[in-house]
């Protein structure tokens, strides 16, 4: 979470990255080897079941539901609890 603050304000030109490491308190190397390594799994998972969900939402006629999206994710076969929670 912190990274991600400082790369926000860092694209902003906010405030310098040196700055910001030392007063989140963080390492300012930690900071740039998190920024080369690109998004985590959890990240890459979210944006993929996003995507799929907007395809749905696409190809549905109407404006589905909650349910609907859902059912049409297992007929995918996408796992994705019903409460939204994790995937």
């Amino acid at each position: 979470m912190k990274y991600a603050a400082i790369a926000d304000w860092a694209d902003d030109k906010q405030y310098p990255v040196t700055f910001m490491c030392d007063q989140l308190g963080v390492a300012r190397q930690g900071y740039y080897r998190w920024r080369a390594a690109g998004p985590c799994r959890r990240e890459r998972t979210d944006a993929e079941l996003t995507e799929t969900i907007r395809e749905i939402h696409r190809d549905l006629a109407g404006h589905p539901g909650v349910r609907r999206v859902w059912a049409e994710l297992l007929v995918r076969g996408v796992r994705a609890p019903r409460n939204g929670s994790g995937v």
